[in-house]
């Protein structure tokens, strides 16, 4: 069964929620911002889904900053659509079901630092992989919850720096190296290799306590 917003498709598969990241326009994008919030709002009301990954159409997980499309924005603008995707953001880190970034090719900028807020990722190991926050803090240079998830989730503190003061940029088995995202596989093997980061944590059925879950992130996280 598949349901579909304007832009963003999720496809019900089993006890897994997978969401479709549409890759025409930039992440910071009102509509878009809109569609995903309502997207989790809705796999977190739907019982039946216990996990979720997020994923992109062929070599693209997510698009980079639209800048040209923010200089049309006021500064009020601008500000207000920062803070609605740090909101998206920290709702998907404290998201209270598990979730995978498969990221099926290019994660860049805002779709860079999208995946890190998942709490696994996959990545495709052929010459479309790439991972690099650059270009972000073009834009977020003075944000300090953008910083914050990137000391969270990136645990070396020399790749740290590097990504987020060189605009490093890493191939998915970089990546992978690096301890950025978990593991490159074949394309094909994208999804079911998602899930399986899922099932070896919490079982064939994925059962775990929500609200135990919820509260241990927050406290993981201390958001």
């Amino acid at each position: 069964m598949a349901a579909a917003s304007q832009s963003i498709q999720i496809h019900f598969d089993g006890y897994f929620a997978i969401v479709i990241i549409p890759t025409d326009r930039s992440l910071l994008d009102w509509i878009f911002l809109d569609e995903m919030q309502q997207t989790l709002d809705t796999i977190l009301k739907n019982d039946s889904v216990r996990a979720v990954i997020t994923t992109g159409r062929g070599n693209i997980y997510s698009k980079a900053l639209n800048i040209k499309q923010l200089k049309n924005h006021s500064k009020d603008q601008i500000e207000a659509l920062k803070a609605k995707f740090i909101t998206l953001l920290m709702d998907l880190i404290k998201f209270p079901k598990p979730t995978v970034a498969a990221i099926n090719g290019v994660a860049y900028a805002a779709g860079a630092i999208f995946a890190l807020a998942h709490d696994f990722r996959a990545i495709t190991n052929d010459d479309s992989g790439n991972f690099s926050l650059s270009n972000l803090f073009a834009l977020f240079q003075s944000t300090p919850p953008i910083f914050q998830i990137c000391r969270i989730k990136v645990t070396n503190k020399q790749i740290l720096r590097d990504a987020t003061l060189y605009d490093q940029d890493w191939s998915g088995k970089e990546a992978v190296k690096n301890k950025l995202i978990d593991i490159s596989v074949e394309r094909q093997q994208l999804l079911p290799t998602s899930k399986m980061l899922i099932k070896a944590r919490f079982g064939e059925d994925i059962r775990y306590d929500i609200n135990n879950f919820s509260q241990r992130k927050k406290n993981l996280y201390q958001l």
